[in-house]
């Protein structure tokens, strides 16, 4: 058989030309890749200068001061405060221990005495309550308990009750406040401001696309927010641990650290919410104003009026309320009872006793509907505060920390 070297040459060919055309595929793909991570390195590039400048002009600016200062010391002052607060709570704690350990060895030597007294059990103050104290002087610290019962649940220490507030001096009541008016302090002229002076118009007139500059200087003001975040932190760590008053392990480092990302987070919140007004205006005081009025709204307002309005929509029963109607149930219960010993339907000692027996379980029960009937209204008021004053994002920062 005579090969057909025509057909063997045009294979060739074909071979041949079908691994020049996969070389310039590759050399395509590369030119490709290639022009794909300059452009990427370009966009970075661009990213870093636009925030460093942002965050050049911020430091030597004398915001970056005030409010380096300001949260500083209020972070230094919280730590050192309660510092004293715990040791003044742990002496009340050890002693009320005492007291309880002594009462029930002197009622152990009689068994009926244990389990027919009273005793009460101390719950140890939180080390960590810096951080987040806001209503902790409205959560029971005793509880009194015997065999089979669990009875009251109070508060005892040296407080005033006339001076209990929901709002503490921790660390969440000063980041809610100081680290959010920070970030729009510092964020509200960051584009209306160069609107105005003109710097963005030549900003524009080069290839830099407008998400760029926003993330350049979100980048660079979050840089500065966390940098005075940081350094708040430290000091107040720090001068917890020189005290030594409050025994620091490592769970509470760690709870603190998850503590600074969430506050990070929150101040991140409000430095995107003035760029977004910031984006939207022309002129910087037009800006701050607006950033002002939110500031107030988001911070103060609502979590100050959501407790306020939940009791408008969803009202509970007052005292008055409550005894009537358990006065109105046992009034029914007993007049049944009445017309059933009035009918003679009980004859003998033992009706007597089941009758008794069944009003006393009848009033139970009643009672116990009328209880959990007002207690599911107040959970519904509490949902519903709760639900409304979430909508701000610091009433969200504390129920989070």
């Amino acid at each position: 058989m005579i090969p057909d070297r025509k057909a063997e040459r045009g294979r060739a060919g074909e071979r041949e030309m079908g691994r020049e055309g996969n070389g310039r595929r590759q050399q395509v793909a590369f030119h490709f890749s290639f022009h794909t991570l300059i452009v990427s390195d370009r966009r970075l590039t661009m990213v870093w200068l636009i925030a460093k400048r942002e965050i050049h002009d911020t430091v030597t600016s004398l915001k970056f001061p005030l409010f380096l200062i300001l949260f500083s010391v209020s972070m230094l002052a919280s730590t050192v405060l309660f510092q004293f607060r715990y040791l003044q709570c742990l002496e009340d704690y050890n002693v009320k221990v005492a007291e309880m350990r002594e009462e029930l060895s002197r009622d152990a030597k009689s068994l009926a005495r244990l389990g027919s007294r009273w005793h009460k059990l101390h719950r140890k103050p939180p080390k960590l309550a810096m951080l987040c104290a806001s209503g902790e002087d409205y959560v029971p610290n005793t509880i009194e308990w015997k065999s089979a019962d669990l009875g009251a649940q109070y508060r005892v220490g040296r407080d005033n009750f006339l001076f209990r507030t929901a709002t503490q001096f921790d660390w969440t009541f000063i980041i809610g406040l100081i680290v959010s008016l920070a970030a729009i302090i510092f964020g509200y002229d960051a584009v209306s401001g160069e609107k105005q002076t003109g710097t963005l118009r030549l900003i524009s007139a080069n290839p830099v696309p407008r998400a760029q500059v926003l993330w350049g200087k979100f980048l660079g003001l979050a840089a500065v927010l966390g940098t005075i975040l940081a350094v708040g932190f430290l000091l107040a760590v720090t001068a917890a641990v020189i005290l030594g008053h409050i025994p620091l392990q490592g769970g509470d480092f760690l709870r603190i650290l998850i503590f600074f990302a969430t506050s990070v987070l929150y101040a991140l919140v409000f430095l995107a919410l003035a760029l977004l007004i910031s984006s939207a205006t022309h002129w910087a005081n037009v800006s701050l104003i607006l950033l002002l009025l939110l500031w107030v709204v988001l911070v103060v307002v609502i979590p100050g009026t959501g407790a306020i309005v939940a009791k408008g929509l969803r009202p509970t029963q007052s005292q008055s309320e409550l005894e009537g109607k358990l006065r109105k149930g046992r009034q029914a219960i007993e007049a049944e009872f009445r017309r059933k010993a009035m009918t003679g339907e009980f004859t003998t000692e033992e009706d007597w006793r089941r009758g008794l027996a069944q009003l006393s379980k009848a009033i139970r029960e009643s009672d116990l509907k009328v209880f959990l009937a007002n207690r599911r209204r107040q959970l519904a008021q509490t949902h519903l505060g709760r639900n409304l004053t979430r909508l701000s994002p610091r009433a969200l920062f504390s129920f989070v920390a």
